[in-house]
């Protein structure tokens, strides 16, 4: 019988078989770590002051039905560890199903003994409706009763010489609090609503100050002056009356009041541009409507003559007289557009632009070349869940649904989701996996979409129902090396993961070797382009190192290795995340406040107290570059997987640049006492194998195991384990005592090995 927490549960409330309770009873006594728990549990249930974990929260962490499954043993397996985790890692939540365990226990072991007299009690409160197929005796008058409610028939009869029924009587004892509300109190406040209502739409129609569609223009008898001129417009009474004005008037075409407009007809209209979206740009300022007002007309001036003005004219500059133009020069002549809704006829005026001839001894100018920009594809964000971000001024942003991605957006998918991106002119849909970050760099000539892939998982399928279809080609930009992946065949399937490497060794700078990945080709012809690597052709499955040694070794041997397993986060038919885990992820992205810029919300979320919510909005810090944030996360972060999620993204972080060595020391210094800044900095950059085989930092290495802050044994244990595969039993949190006998375990493991982690 394995040991688990239901077991141990059992064990304590003596549910357990004699056979198996003393199985059970002999792994607690070898078990240290179970005894412990057993000590853990009696005492969390006898503490007092303890809080309980509201239900009605998003952060009340696990939900009332997975305990109830967990504790009928009903829950499925793989949900079951994640009970349990977290059920070890709380006190809260460890206390609330030990308590409930017991109780469950004792009600369900020794059943409730109802006697007859409180029940009959509790039937003459009030009159009860017998329910539908209940087992009931019908009386003479086709009523229904039963037989406990027969002694008590009587006092829910009417009197028949008394003034007030038993059913008076109970009404009323009845509460004010818990009496129906009358109808007309319930009514009385929509009855105003639609009162106010109807005043306010009355005084909206009837006012005539309030422009109702289209007004007419009588009554209109206030002159007009256009701010662009001195000309003062007469009021439409006076224009109607005065026959002159009136046909000074009809130069502007003004429709007509009877006849209906003429819809516009587009024809052959070109598909709409990325900024014309809906939201696109929330920086462009929206194009109001201008009422034209008639001007009268001008009579055009005779030749010779000049225009008479209140106001002087702008004095012109005066301008050099133009040279004649040097053998082999082109002339471009612009012409001046007379002015829109005006109807004076102005002569066009001609300038001649001419290129200055070269001097001698002086340099010319340089030709300005321009490239023809080509058009970028039209770019959406087709999810219809999850959470995915866009770096702005003010930080990062979550996005809508069914937005437009603009050129030179980077945007990053979230932990645990996934972002649908969709290019419908090319038949291409990509996938952002979560902890992926994006930049979207548009098209080139060569390139019908281009991207820079930073970090993560992308997937890029294809289903075009062309049969004659031409190929797609992608750029693919790995950090900054220029890459091109072009899907040959009809459909496909293929993806890109990049991951970058950890520090391994003291300030030591990871070159080319920064990053690691692959590119796997599950369907279709792929054809992969690098600057590190010839062309590679692809046909899946199969699949491509995109690491830089081992692309260059790959290329070299011209060898293609199979694509034996599809990668999980490629595989459409595997199950995405379990039913536990999605929990978590809607939980998470309630928690999220979409109108304020991620740095804002998240720091609140990691002091969840549930850790799968406290990792997640960890990762959600490294994907959105929060790495001043990580250091508070190790010094305050109450779960270990909050920590470890700190500490991988502060290690990637770390070697990615010169000048984050001062960041992580200056904020260490802020954070941790001065005496261990030195061994936290040391421990961030990572040790290796030739490390491993010194004596003297095996030995440090062991020393740290013991050492009193939690995040210098945590980073010691996660080296030590790593190189060497060896646990013996250390956990960095487990209580003093334990932790002295496994440290006690890796000294003799040194001596055994000469004072060294490797032989």
């Amino acid at each position: 019988m394995r040991l688990t927490l239901r077991t141990l549960l059992a064990y304590l409330d003596d549910l357990l078989e004699p056979s198996q309770a003393r199985e059970i009873g002999e792994k607690i006594s070898e078990s240290g770590y179970a005894s412990a728990l057993v000590d853990r549990i009696r005492e969390v249930m006898r503490r007092r002051r303890l809080t309980a974990p509201d239900p009605k929260s998003p952060n009340s962490g696990l939900d009332t039905n997975s305990i109830a499954e967990y504790l009928d043993n009903t829950l499925e397996p793989s949900a079951v560890a994640d009970v349990e985790k977290v059920c070890l890692d709380s006190d809260v939540h460890l206390a609330e199903v030990a308590a409930s365990h017991q109780i469950l226990t004792l009600v369900l072991g020794e059943p409730v003994d109802v006697p007859t007299r409180t029940r009959e009690r509790m039937y003459a409160l009030g009159p009860t409706t017998k329910p539908a197929g209940s087992n009931a005796l019908v009386d003479k008058k086709g009523g229904s009763k039963t037989d406990s409610d027969s002694s008590v028939s009587t006092s829910i009869r009417p009197s028949s010489n008394g003034k007030q029924t038993s059913d008076d009587t109970f009404t009323s004892t009845i509460p004010d609090y818990l009496r129906p509300v009358p109808l007309w109190r319930r009514m009385a406040p929509v009855a105003v609503g639609v009162l106010v209502g109807g005043i306010w739409l009355s005084v909206v129609y009837f006012d005539p100050s309030i422009p109702l569609g289209n007004s007419s223009d009588t009554g209109n008898t206030v002159a007009q002056i256009d701010p662009g001129t001195d000309l003062v417009i007469p009021p439409q009474d006076s224009i109607a009356n005065d026959p002159d004005a009136k046909a000074t008037t009809d130069t502007t075409h003004r429709p007509n009041p009877g006849q209906q407009a003429e819809p516009e007809v587009v024809a052959n209209k070109p598909p709409r541009d990325i900024t014309q979206l809906d939201g696109f740009d929330p920086g462009t300022q929206p194009a109001t409507a201008v009422a034209t007002l008639p001007m009268p007309a001008v009579p055009a001036p005779q030749p010779g003559t000049e225009l008479a003005s209140t106001t002087p004219p702008p004095p012109t500059p005066a301008l050099p007289e133009p040279s004649p133009p040097a053998v082999g020069t082109s002339v471009a002549a612009v012409t001046s557009p007379a002015s829109v809704g005006s109807s004076v006829s102005a002569p066009s005026t001609t300038v001649a632009l001419t290129t200055p001839a070269a001097i001698p001894g002086t340099a010319s100018p340089p030709e300005t070349v321009v490239t023809p920009t080509v058009p970028a594809p039209e770019l959406l964000y087709t999810s219809r869940e999850g959470v995915l971000a866009r770096k702005t001024d003010e930080g990062w942003l979550t996005m809508p649904r069914r937005t437009a991605i603009r050129v030179g957006d980077r945007i990053a998918s979230l932990e645990p989701f996934s972002a649908v991106l969709e290019i419908s002119s090319l038949d291409l849909l990509i996938e952002l996996k979560g902890e992926s970050v994006i930049e979207y760099l548009g098209a080139t000539e060569d390139e019908q979409v281009s991207f820079q892939l930073l970090s993560g998982r992308i997937s890029l399928q294809r289903r075009s129902p062309d049969s004659k279809t031409e190929p797609v080609v992608v750029g693919l930009r790995l950090l900054d090396e220029p890459c091109r992946v072009t899907i040959q065949s009809q459909t496909a399937l293929c993806g890109a993961e990049l991951t970058m490497a950890e520090a391994n060794a003291y300030e030591k700078e990871l070159g080319e070797d920064r990053y690691t990945g692959g590119l796997f080709v599950v369907n279709g012809r792929v054809k992969f382009v690098g600057k590190l690597a010839g062309d590679v052709a692809l046909t899946g499955p199969s699949w491509f190192p995109l690491t830089p040694v081992d692309r260059r070794a790959m290329a070299e041997s011209g060898e293609q290795p199979p694509l034996l397993t599809v990668p999980e986060w490629l595989d459409a038919s595997g199950s995405r995340i379990s039913s536990t885990q999605r929990r978590y992820a809607s939980r998470f992205e309630n928690e999220i406040d979409e109108e304020q810029p991620l740095m804002d919300s998240i720091p609140s979320i990691v002091k969840s107290n549930i850790p799968a919510i406290s990792e997640l909005a960890v990762k959600t810090m490294v994907t959105t570059e929060m790495y001043d944030k990580l250091v508070q996360v190790l010094a305050e972060a109450e779960f270990l997987e909050a920590r470890n999620a700190a500490l991988a993204g502060l290690r990637r972080w770390l070697p990615a640049a010169p000048e984050n060595r001062e960041t992580l020391r200056a904020a260490l210094q802020q954070r941790f006492p001065p005496d261990q800044v030195d061994t936290l900095y040391r421990l961030l950059w990572g040790y290796n194998e030739d490390d491993a085989r010194n004596p003297a930092t095996s030995r440090l290495l062991v020393d740290w195991l013991g050492h009193e802050n939690l995040v210098i044994r945590q980073l010691a244990f996660d080296h030590v384990y790593r190189l060497t595969g060896q646990r013996y039993d250390y956990r960095p949190i487990n209580p003093a005592n334990q932790r002295k006998v496994a440290v006690d375990r890796w000294y003799a493991h040194l001596e055994r090995n000469d004072g060294k982690l490797l032989e």
